[in-house]
């Protein structure tokens, strides 16, 4: 097969993976990587595409508090509470980082007090881009 006839993707040990010839360079250096944030702990990468891709309907009514307040928002949040882990994401460029989600999930009190951190991203990406930066 020549590696033009490749796809992106390959069976390997019985799991579907990034094809070797994208993983890796012709000298064997790592050239790709697609995994969880807990597999990018202590690596950088020139650009880093991350998905923080979760959306959805859980409503966090004003009236809820104490431990139904925060179980509502780790389910409308999950992961992205964790603000450690959530600075290992977005710390793992060095050249580029192109962070892709639902900004619904970054926008208003609810997110401010759920993901302050998202929503920080968010504000400064905006004053960023009003900037023409």
């Amino acid at each position: 097969m020549h590696s033009s006839d490749q796809g992106l993707a390959e069976e390997e040990d019985g799991e579907i993976r990034i094809a070797r010839s994208y993983r890796q360079t012709e000298a064997g250096d790592e050239r790709l990587r697609v995994g969880t944030v807990d597999a990018f702990q202590g690596k950088e990468f020139d650009v880093v595409f991350l998905s923080i891709v979760r959306a959805n309907d859980v409503v966090v009514p004003a009236q809820k508090e104490g431990d139904e307040r925060e179980r509502l928002l780790n389910g409308k949040y999950g992961h992205l509470r964790l603000a450690n882990r959530l600075n290992v994401a977005m710390s793992r460029q060095r050249k580029l980082l192109v962070a892709v989600g639902d900004q619904r999930m970054a926008e208003g009190p609810e997110s401010e007090e759920g993901v302050p951190a998202l929503t920080a991203f968010l504000k400064l990406c905006r004053e960023e881009m009003a900037h023409g930066r």
